[in-house]
């Protein structure tokens, strides 16, 4: 059980990984979009402090998951469960959009039912 626990932390990172890499290309188009005159200075300036609040919660979200102790947990619903709760509380404490919650949510439902599909 402590494999799947581990291989499910080790996936849910690659998922975050791919979503900062999503946002840091979406910054990329935001400011050419920005250099061409199709979006203002004012929406490329709150769109990118929005995109920069989303990437400082997912290196929150790494760092905690790197405190976990996987032998705390009973299974990975448990563990999910945790996460959830955690987080939910210490991203909206630092400031962090909600969205990015949401996203996270996604990522955690996604990946166990990867793992529990590939166990």
């Amino acid at each position: 059980m402590k494999d799947l626990k581990k291989k499910y932390i080790q996936i849910l990172k690659i998922e975050l990984e791919d979503l900062h890499n999503d946002i840091d290309m979406y910054m990329e188009q935001m400011q050419n979009d920005a250099q061409c005159g199709e979006i203002t200075n004012y929406v490329f300036r709150e769109n990118l402090a929005l995109l920069n609040n989303e990437t400082v919660g997912i290196e929150i979200i790494n760092e905690y998951l790197d405190t976990l102790n996987l032998d705390e947990f009973e299974d990975i619903n448990a563990l999910m469960q945790k996460i959830k709760s955690d987080l939910l509380e210490k991203l909206e404490k630092d400031g962090i959009a909600h969205a990015l919650f949401i996203y996270l949510e996604r990522k955690l439902d996604k990946v166990s039912l990867y793992v529990s599909q590939t166990a």
